[in-house]
């Protein structure tokens, strides 16, 4: 398996936006990242925003994933929990667009650091930007990130 991994150093913030169209309580996201050697110290942050206006933000210090996170290298899936935060959508417009950051402030460093994934095929969400007829990617760098919001049900 090949990974595409764009990195997370100190003040770069990446950004993916998502579309609803109906009112819901967001429980937690899950974040595909990718750790390379050992990691990093600092804080890699969560924000979920509307335009620019910061709704909520959570923040997971690095050293907890690095004692989490066994071995040298790792792929997978971190949480990040948002205690039923509530996404509204206007019913007056087809949908509302929301946004999700990812941000590591910290101590930077090109040998060991953590990053997220992207995948050619992750289909969890559709891609912005340029499609083809079949509506996938016309190459992998403008894939989504592979991230999942998950709602609370009662």
């Amino acid at each position: 398996m090949t990974l595409l991994v764009d990195e997370l150093y100190n003040g770069i913030v990446i950004t993916q936006k998502f579309k609803t169209q109906k009112s819901f309580q967001l429980a937690h996201t899950r974040l595909w990242i990718y750790k390379h050697r050992n990691g990093q110290v600092g804080d890699l942050t969560c924000r979920i925003k509307i335009g620019s206006t910061l709704l909520k933000e959570v923040t997971i210090d690095a050293s907890e994933l690095n004692t989490a996170i066994d071995g040298t290298y790792f792929h997978g899936y971190v949480r990040f929990d948002f205690d039923a935060m509530w996404i509204s959508h206007d019913r007056e417009n087809e949908y509302t667009e929301y946004s999700v950051e990812y941000e590591f402030v910290g101590t930077s460093d090109i040998n060991n650091f953590y990053g997220m994934c992207r995948q050619f095929n992750n289909l969890i969400y559709p891609a912005y930007g340029d499609l083809n007829i079949m509506d996938q990617p016309k190459n992998s760098s403008i894939s989504p990130y592979g991230y999942e919001l998950y709602s609370v049900e009662y």
